[in-house]
């Protein structure tokens, strides 16, 4: 990818083999945004390692930056991308046998709108490590955080809603704060 301009480079690598890997760009100036290395480990010539997985027609992924990308945990077919237009995903990024047969998803109906998304994370530890294996992170621009754990994106206001007061007097220790130091000056 070091040839193409125009954008950051955001990479994703599936936790259970690292030979696939789904690259993105975030710029406005090239065709194609989503990529796939399918022997990122194993390939060292480094010509035609990659496909574009754009898609094509109706299913296919706009021409918009995508600033974040994520493979599921637990299935490298699902990846979901943060893009400037909301939430995509598709579930046969790596099944489809080229990449205009990938399928992408339009994600902003569950209550997102087209928000620009930045930032993307999935919680990778198991259920008997943690109480939110496999939830979705999304970092939005205007509309803060969201959670998941199914694509159906739910804020994180309405799910503190959803919680007992008993759930909500709980202390969390291991909260991390970024920027860190914070200020209370508005």
């Amino acid at each position: 990818l070091a040839n193409f301009f125009g954008g950051t480079v955001n990479m994703a690598i599936d936790p259970n083999d690292n030979n696939n890997v789904i690259a993105t760009l975030s710029g406005y100036t090239n065709n194609d945004h989503v990529y796939r290395f399918s022997s990122a480990m194993t390939d060292n010539t480094g010509d035609n390692n990659y496909e574009a997985i754009q898609g094509i027609g109706g299913t296919a992924l706009p021409f918009m930056p995508v600033y974040d990308v994520m493979v599921d945990y637990t299935d490298k077919n699902k990846v979901i991308l943060a893009t400037d237009w909301g939430v995509w995903s598709t579930d046969n990024a790596f099944s489809a046998l080229n990449g205009a047969g990938v399928f992408w998803s339009d994600e902003s109906g569950n209550g997102m709108a087209h928000c620009p998304v930045f930032a993307i994370e999935q919680q990778q530890l198991p259920s008997w490590q943690s109480m939110n294996s496999g939830n979705i992170y999304l970092g939005t621009y205007g509309r803060g955080f969201y959670m998941s754990n199914d694509l159906a994106v739910v804020s994180v206001e309405e799910e503190e809603n959803s919680l007992t007061d008993d759930d909500k007097n709980k202390f969390a220790s291991n909260l991390g704060v970024y920027p860190n130091p914070l200020n209370s000056l508005g």
